[in-house]
């Protein structure tokens, strides 16, 4: 993306970038926040909200002033939201109402804006009949979004494993006409091509992602590096978009959570101080 440098200060691009770690995603349990989470570098967390919930009122006050943002990550167990698309109407139902009440109940206890429902969008994207009940299940919550002033991410793998392509995942929010409902990219760099270019990949979903997680084995002895998240960082500065990006590393009883976290955010002071 050489076009960068003739219409885009990219120095002022990485200086604005939001870093954080997934504490949701990762599954990380409450004992292991504070040495993942609380690196130097990192203005943004994702959390779930039941875990938030649990914290003393007094460490959930330091961090919604420490952290620029905070997204409240999966609204209910991935047990049930992975499968709601292909379950009973009851089923459905029971989940719309509680997926209701926790997006009130979050914004009023924590003034939360983001959540994230957990299921395989790409796959039910593709699936007409599943496609169908998903986009009933974000109009029925579309008017509490709107009325808390919320947005509900869907997460897309990239690269793409199954299910739809983002072309046609882009084409899928942008017919269901909810503004409320954006994208959560959730990014595997070590599944791409060492020369991989971000457009070819995710086509222009850049235009509807409000978050992205990079995820990785690091067990496997996996590391992410400014090769990996720089051709991002440029392709989302073409609309302005500065994160979060989220890191995710998968660990063994997250024995590698911690050291993880520190590299990330060695990586994300060098890129905030990278000259172009």
């Amino acid at each position: 993306m050489s076009e960068l440098r003739n219409i885009i200060d990219m120095r002022a691009c990485y200086a604005k970038a939001l870093f954080g770690f997934a504490a949701a995603k990762t599954n990380l349990p409450a004992s292991r926040l504070s040495e993942a989470a609380e690196c130097r570098n990192f203005e943004a967390l994702e959390i779930q909200h039941e875990l938030f919930d649990s914290l003393p009122a007094h460490r959930r006050e330091e961090w919604k002033k420490r952290f620029r943002i905070i997204h409240a990550g999966s609204l209910t167990a991935r047990s049930l939201s992975f499968s709601i698309t292909s379950a009973p109407e009851k089923i459905r139902a029971g989940f719309v109402e509680e997926s209701a009440w926790l997006l009130h109940s979050i914004a009023a206890k924590h003034g939360f804006r983001i959540a994230a429902l957990d299921l395989p969008a790409g796959a039910v994207v593709a699936d007409p009949a599943q496609k169908k009940i998903l986009r009933r299940i974000l109009e029925k919550l579309h008017p509490v979004l709107r009325e808390n002033g919320q947005t509900l991410l869907l997460p897309f793998r990239l690269p793409v494993s199954g299910g739809c392509s983002p072309l046609e995942f882009a084409a899928f929010l942008r017919e269901s006409m909810i503004p409320q409902v954006k994208v959560h990219l959730e990014i595997h760099p070590h599944e791409l091509r060492k020369d991989f270019d971000p457009r070819a990949v995710a086509g222009n979903l850049r235009f509807e992602t409000r978050a992205v997680t990079f995820c990785y084995d690091a067990d496997c002895g996996n590391r992410l590096l400014r090769q990996h998240l720089a051709p991002w960082l440029k392709y989302f500065a073409l609309n302005a978009f500065y994160g979060p990006y989220f890191v995710c590393p998968f660990s063994l009883e997250h024995r590698l959570s911690a050291p993880e976290a520190e590299s990330y955010s060695r990586l994300a002071e060098e890129l905030k101080h990278k000259q172009e």
